[in-house]
């Protein structure tokens, strides 16, 4: 199942441990990955906060993942420390062709509005698109 990256949040932190989470973060912003792909960047993040924390001082980063987000940060002490936060979503549906776009609509249309399905079924074949 491919993963849709739908945002990646990058908070005001001015450690060097943040910056260099933040820049090897960002760039996978509005990216879609493979099931696997998505678990190596779980894994390569994983592993960049561990280096991190090693060569760095101060207070060492968490990393957390759950399903749909992916985030570091400094432990809780009061006010919790985000670094970058990655949510992301398995996409639904590839859509690679204008038919499928009706396609899409008219299934919608006939479970819940048959009437206006109709109504759309006529419209657009007026309009030149093909059933």
């Amino acid at each position: 199942m491919m993963q849709f990256v739908e945002s990646v949040t990058l908070y005001s932190i001015g450690t060097s441990k943040a910056r260099i989470i933040q820049a090897a973060a960002s760039q996978f912003e509005h990216t879609l990955l493979e099931e696997s792909t998505l678990l190596a960047l779980v894994k390569n993040l994983n592993m960049l906060v561990e280096i991190c924390n090693r060569s760095y001082r101060g207070n060492s980063l968490e990393f957390h993942h759950t399903p749909g987000q992916i985030s570091i940060r400094y432990p809780a002490n009061g006010s919790e420390k985000v670094v970058v936060s990655i949510s992301y979503a398995p996409v639904l549906c590839h859509i690679t062709n204008n038919c499928q776009i009706r396609e899409e609509i008219q299934r919608r249309l006939e479970r819940e509005f048959p009437e206006d399905c109709a109504r759309y079924l006529i419209d657009y074949t007026r309009e030149g698109g093909c059933l």
